[in-house]
């Protein structure tokens, strides 16, 4: 004769530890998506910033002839502080473009335009910004250079490389294969 406690009892332990062992899998599945969600948003966030101080060292290069405009000497110690600055530009635009090239590779191909553009709208205002005389009165620092040291084609880009990291930051969840950041022209 069977035992219906017996029966009762096992079948009862039986489904307690399978809701034991659901309730370890259902928590074993939420601290990994948990995990790989912030790992996620930590990656993205330093990218982020990557791509924000590739734009600054644009920036950076832009501010050149401003700087070199309103220079405080015409010395030799002035002149050496100011080469040291644009070799430091332009390490960080070579770095920037280095690391788009092996973490964004299709961000990099704009930015590489957008360098190549800025050095070349920006080159002729600094040397024309090294033959000017120094400022030697307050009024004199407000030149509306703003209104000389202009780059239509590097904003342009700017405005351009910004929306396609933008868009290169974008999530890409549910798994979906990232589309060209880079505009079709």
């Amino acid at each position: 004769m069977c035992d219906h406690s017996t029966v009762a009892t096992s079948s009862g332990s039986n489904v307690t530890v399978a809701v034991a062992l659901l309730g370890i899998l259902v928590t074993a599945v939420v601290a990994v998506f948990g995990y790989l969600h912030t790992a996620r948003v930590n990656r993205r966030e330093r990218v982020a910033q990557e791509l924000a101080q590739a734009l600054r060292a644009v920036g950076d290069y832009q501010d050149l002839p401003f700087r070199v405009r309103r220079r405080p000497a015409s010395a030799p110690e002035t002149r050496a502080g100011f080469a040291e600055r644009i070799s430091d530009i332009h390490s960080r635009l070579d770095f920037h473009s280095a690391w788009l090239g092996v973490a964004a590779p299709p961000v990099a191909v704009l930015f590489d335009t957008l360098v190549k553009t800025v050095r070349e709208e920006v080159g002729p205002h600094v040397k024309a910004a090294w033959r000017e005389p120094l400022i030697t009165e307050d009024d004199g620092m407000n030149l509306g250079l703003g209104s000389i040291y202009v780059y239509p084609q590097t904003e342009r880009l700017k405005i351009e490389c910004a929306e396609a990291m933008q868009r290169y930051l974008e999530p890409s969840w549910p798994l979906r294969r990232r589309g060209s950041v880079v505009p079709r022209w």
